[in-house]
């Protein structure tokens, strides 16, 4: 729980952006517009909840720690806890910049 799901519970359009920068003339970036959903711990939600957190645990065993937890502890995933939400994207649009061919 923080300030940014605060934010997106009070005003669920929102943008995430993402970049990839590999030097000053290579590199992308991606930002995508939409409306934030919650998916509570609901009988609803939860086939969209273990989903999430199957795709997660592809990606790494301590998805679920935030960055300043991360170094002081390690304990095991609490669901009960955990906010899963998704977003619905409206729009996608993007930049890029290759290194010269010469």
């Amino acid at each position: 729980m923080g300030q940014k799901v605060d934010w997106m519970r009070l005003n669920p359009q929102v943008c995430v952006e993402t970049d990839e920068v590999r030097s000053q003339t290579d590199w992308w970036s991606v930002l995508i517009q939409g409306r934030y959903e919650e998916l509570p711990d609901t009988a609803q939600y939860a086939g969209q909840r273990k989903q999430a957190q199957t795709l997660l645990e592809k990606r790494t065993s301590l998805w679920w720690q935030v960055g300043m937890e991360a170094g002081q502890t390690r304990q095991r995933f609490d669901g009960d806890h955990a906010i899963f939400f998704c977003i619905h994207i409206d729009q996608i649009t993007g930049r890029k910049a290759l290194p010269d061919s010469a």
